[in-house]
């Protein structure tokens, strides 16, 4: 039991700190081994709430509102940008570019599972966690205090808001591209062939 929750930590912290250190490499990229040092130490320090006596309610707004909801509405905002704002077909075309040839009966179901199939049920879960949500309440039935449930919001916000608020940054900074998509769109160019034998190259461009 040790080692998977080990492996997950692993998993949770290169998420948060590689995606920090992509985004400011001449901040945080210069001192990897720093940064991660102290990204581990803060979140110990913050986890350190949990393990006094009211840790336990603190868990529970957390476990609450951190992982239900944010977690369906970044999976559907993903599914929707890499479907219809990428493009099914360019992702497609991407992993091609890296496997080889897909079979063509293959080739037809994961597009239909992009398009179609993946966004409709990530729809349907969305809904149904709005749905059946109801405020989180103490064992003896009574519920938590406004001020927790408002916390708990906060939490689900905190994972939810960099989204808008990374794409208005790009959208901000790319004003003059003749399109939205101008930021997720891939080029083709001319480069030494790949191994699939295509004379094709893939090279994100703009605000990526």
């Amino acid at each position: 039991m040790f080692l998977p929750f080990l492996r997950s930590q692993f998993c949770t912290l290169e998420t948060l700190t590689s995606g920090l250190m992509d985004q400011f490499p001449n901040v945080f990229g210069k001192h990897k081994v720093l940064f991660t040092l102290g990204t581990c130490v803060v979140l110990f320090l913050l986890g350190l709430i949990l393990v006094t006596r009211a840790g336990s309610y603190y868990f529970q707004v957390l476990d609450w509102y951190a992982t239900p909801i944010s977690l369906i509405l970044i999976a559907l905002v993903e599914i929707i940008s890499l479907s219809y704002v990428y493009g099914a077909r360019r992702l497609f075309a991407n992993a091609e570019s890296m496997l080889g040839r897909i079979h063509k009966l293959s080739r037809m179901w994961w597009l239909i599972s992009w398009y179609g199939l993946v966004p409709l049920f990530t729809i349907i879960i969305c809904i149904s966690v709005f749905v059946d949500y109801a405020p989180p309440a103490f064992t003896n039935g009574q519920l938590l205090p406004t001020w927790a449930i408002a916390f708990g919001w906060c939490v689900a916000l905190i994972s939810i808001l960099p989204m808008p608020a990374v794409a208005l940054f790009q959208l901000f900074k790319n004003w003059r591209q003749p399109s939205v998509t101008k930021c997720v769109l891939v080029e083709i160019g001319g480069k030494p062939p790949l191994p699939l034998g295509k004379s094709q190259w893939w090279r994100h461009v703009s605000c990526c």
